[in-house]
């Protein structure tokens, strides 16, 4: 994603709590192309907005821009689109407006939006000034969905990059995971497999002679050229008569915070969510999601910042596999602290290193 500054603090000072309220929409819009098909009537001009592709074709493609003019359900932007962005079948895109604020605070635990299969599962700050995280910021489960139960039929896949919604299979959506096939009558179904990110989800356990649903794959890299969620978790099978299948727990989401100084004494999460236990075969765990960090300043404690991927939930002899870890990385002039998974670093040849920067 593109460097620029950290706003201009035109939004205020922030006190965060509760649950995010972003401005958002599904985008539509053409690589070289000012303008971008979306509806929102608190879309307007000076706004900058993160566009990104989060499932289908250019899944993970995201880039920073900023709103020109706003009239009914188009928006024209200062810069051309780097990429193109659809919402036609399987692909799904969103528009989020990132807030420039001059400081931030907390006065409570502070959640993300999920993500519900057209907008959400992403946090997204700037801040001129200081970021202060002392309370717990979570992006916990926002990110793709896990699969619903199917109560005493088939586990159904959990959500991942290529595909939109959930489906009934026992093999991977890339990284979301398969659930396991149902079981005979009065028999044990088997469970889901954990969603994956940056490692792979575990297989979920075997029912009686079925093997588990598949683990999600592994997607995206160090670089955050792409952003992702991490996968949903698979859903368990029940055993086609009294017993239902377990759901699977939903990714971690992806949180977005440029400050010009950040510190964290509380935490910031963007975990897996676990899977739901069952009677049959359990839910598969949800992956943990990505956490991009840029500032001046980065006091972040220990193992305060996390992305982990969830356990399964617990079945009748068949528990869901784990959901794989996310990923964190942190651009910043000066970085004090560590996370869970470790983080990328990059502290060397920053632009805002050197001076004030301007913005889009």
């Amino acid at each position: 994603m593109e460097t620029i500054g950290f706003g201009n603090g035109a939004d205020g000072v922030a006190v965060l709590t509760g649950t995010d309220a972003p401005i958002d929409s599904a985008a539509v819009g053409t690589a070289a192309a000012t303008s971008l098909s979306a509806t929102n009537p608190s879309f307007a001009a000076g706004q900058i907005i993160l566009v990104i592709q989060m499932q289908g074709t250019n899944a993970g493609k995201a880039e920073l821009n900023r709103i020109s003019s706003y009239v009914a359900g188009t928006i024209t932007t200062t810069r051309p689109l780097a990429y193109t962005y659809s919402c036609t079948g399987n692909d799904k895109a969103q528009v989020i407006v990132v807030p420039q604020h001059s400081k931030i605070t907390m006065s409570g635990s502070f959640t993300g939006k999920a993500w519900d299969g057209t907008v959400g599962g992403i946090i997204a700050k700037f801040c001129n000034g200081e970021a202060t995280i002392d309370q717990s910021l979570l992006g916990t489960g926002i990110g793709y969905r896990g699969g619903p139960s199917a109560g005493t039929g088939e586990g159904t896949s959990g959500e991942g990059y290529p595909r939109y919604g959930v489906f009934q299979e026992t093999i991977s959506n890339g990284n979301g995971a398969g659930g396991g096939v149902s079981a005979a009558p009065g028999k044990v179904g088997s469970a889901g497999g954990g969603g994956g990110h940056a490692a792979e989800g575990t297989q979920g356990g075997p029912g009686d002679g079925t093997g588990g649903g598949d683990g999600g794959l592994t997607i995206g890299d160090s670089t955050f050229d792409n952003l992702f969620p991490g996968g949903g978790g698979g859903a368990g099978s029940g055993n086609r008569t009294d017993q239902t299948g377990g759901a699977g727990g939903a990714g971690g989401g992806i949180i977005l915070l440029f400050c010009q100084s950040i510190t964290v004494t509380g935490a910031i999460r963007s975990n897996g969510a676990v899977g739901s236990n069952a009677g049959s075969g359990a839910g598969g765990g949800g992956a943990g999601g990505l956490i991009f960090i840029r500032a001046g300043t980065a006091t972040i404690g220990t193992g305060l910042i996390t992305a982990k991927g969830a356990a399964g939930g617990i079945g009748g002899g068949s528990s869901g596999g784990a959901g794989g870890d996310g990923r964190i990385r942190i651009e910043a002039c000066k970085i004090t602290g560590t996370t869970d998974p470790s983080m990328t670093i990059t502290t060397t040849a920053l632009p805002w290193c050197a001076g004030p920067m301007g913005i889009l």
